[in-house]
């Protein structure tokens, strides 16, 4: 019975991993290894940054793999926002203990993101009773405007791209909102918010999954 136990196991190490699980992979894997960020921000500046990249080079592979695939799934999108809110979260912390001047510089608006985050996740639940995963177009122009803004501000060459990208995550919020205010049930990937007009018709209207996948 032990052998037997040894040859499963090394079958299973062995199989391969099908394509269509790599993005949820990804998003596991920045997930897990998000709160890294804040022992490397004890050791200094460069692990944090090497950290940090890795976790948003991951944050963009897992995307780009799920489209390119075809393995767009609700619950994959809702594993990559609760991973992209855990590393978000640790990154701020992080970040906030190597360049507590510009951080608090800038207090008013990195609470703003901070409502941003939160409110329309907090809505959702109060609504569906779940977390949301739209990744609408607007959310991912706003994570790239965040994280081409981060650098400027944390060395104190300008301020004004992470006031700018504050502002569009506002908009993502906004956005949000009002998606799970007009959809009547939770659902998952929605492009944008006028691609949800089409699900605030009646039943018959919806019995196709008219939203789509993000291209």
């Amino acid at each position: 019975m032990v052998e037997l136990g040894f040859t499963s196991l090394s079958v299973m190490m062995e199989a391969p991993i099908p394509p269509s699980r790599i993005p949820n992979l990804l998003s596991l894997l920045r997930m897990a290894a998000a709160p890294l960020l804040l022992p490397a921000a004890t050791a200094g500046r460069a692990p944090f940054l090497a950290v940090l990249g890795l976790l948003l080079a991951t944050d963009g592979l897992d995307g780009y793999l799920a489209r390119r695939l075809g393995a767009i799934t609700p619950r994959g999108a809702l594993l990559d926002s609760v991973a992209d809110h855990v590393m978000c979260a640790c990154a701020f912390a992080g970040a906030w203990r190597l360049w507590p001047g510009p951080l608090n510089r800038e207090a008013s608006y990195v609470a703003l993101i901070a409502a941003a985050y939160g409110l329309p996740v907090l809505y959702a639940l109060l609504r569906f009773g779940r977390l949301l995963s739209y990744h609408t177009l607007l959310s991912r122009i706003a994570g790239i405007a965040m994280t081409a803004a981060l650098l400027p501000l944390l060395y104190e060459w300008s301020g004004l791209p992470f006031r700018i990208a504050a502002i569009v995550e506002v908009g993502v919020a906004l956005e949000y909102v009002t998606i799970s205010i007009l959809l009547p049930e939770h659902r998952g990937p929605v492009r944008s918010l006028l691609a949800v007009r089409r699900l605030a018709g009646p039943p018959q209207a919806r019995s196709v999954d008219p939203v789509g996948d993000p291209p």
